[in-house]
Parts: C-alpha cells; sequence; structure tokens
C-alpha cells in the first residue's frame, strides 16, 4: 500500500462524501464534483494498492503504520470537532429552554 495514494484517495473520498450533504441552488454541479472526487479516490486506492505489491516486508510495515497514523488523527479529530459543535449547541439551545421554563406560570 502506497501511503501517499492511500492518504490522497482518503481526503478526497471525504471531500466528495462532504460535498453530497451541501444542499444549495448549486446542488447538481456539486454532486458532480462529489462523484468525479469519489471516482477519483477509488482510483487512488486501487493505484496505491496496487504499488503495494511490489514493495517489502519493512516498506509494507512502515506504509501499514503511516496510514494507521493518518486514520488515527482523522477520527480524534472528528471526535473532538463533533464533540465541539455539540457543546456549542447544547449551550445554545440550552439558554432558550431555560429561558422558556421561568416565564411559564
Amino acid at each position: 500500500m502506497c501511503p501517499v495514494c492511500w492518504i490522497n484517495g482518503l481526503i478526497a473520498f471525504l471531500v466528495g462524501m462532504g460535498l453530497f450533504a451541501i444542499d444549495s441552488p448549486f446542488t447538481p454541479f456539486l454532486v458532480f464534483i462529489a462523484v468525479v472526487l469519489t471516482i477519483y479516490a477509488a482510483w487512488k486506492l486501487w493505484q496505491g494498492y496496487k504499488k503495494g505489491k511490489s514493495f517489502n516486508s519493512v516498506q509494507r510495515a512502515h506504509s501499514r503504520n503511516s496510514i494507521k497514523r493518518f486514520t488515527y488523527g482523522l477520527v480524534i479529530g472528528a471526535l473532538l470537532t463533533s464533540g465541539m459543535f455539540y457543546m456549542m449547541d447544547k449551550d445554545h439551545h440550552g439558554d432558550h429552554l431555560q429561558s422558556d421554563v421561568r416565564h411559564t406560570h
């Protein structure tokens, strides 16, 4: 597994899937870009797999460790970001809920 190809493929896949979640007047264009990025991601992952076949055992071990480290960082970043947004949203909604409770008689 070529780590650079896999990391490029993973990033392109994540950006492509993120574009599917956007709802705007430009949705058909965004869907087109998302499909192109997803196809590119699959191609890069396949290219990385083919390159990795020629690696020796030490190179494979280093490549797997690089991909694991990148994936761990991605997961930790996603969890921290979602935690921050949850805390911000919870605080925002919590103020409204408390003020509604106080005004009822």
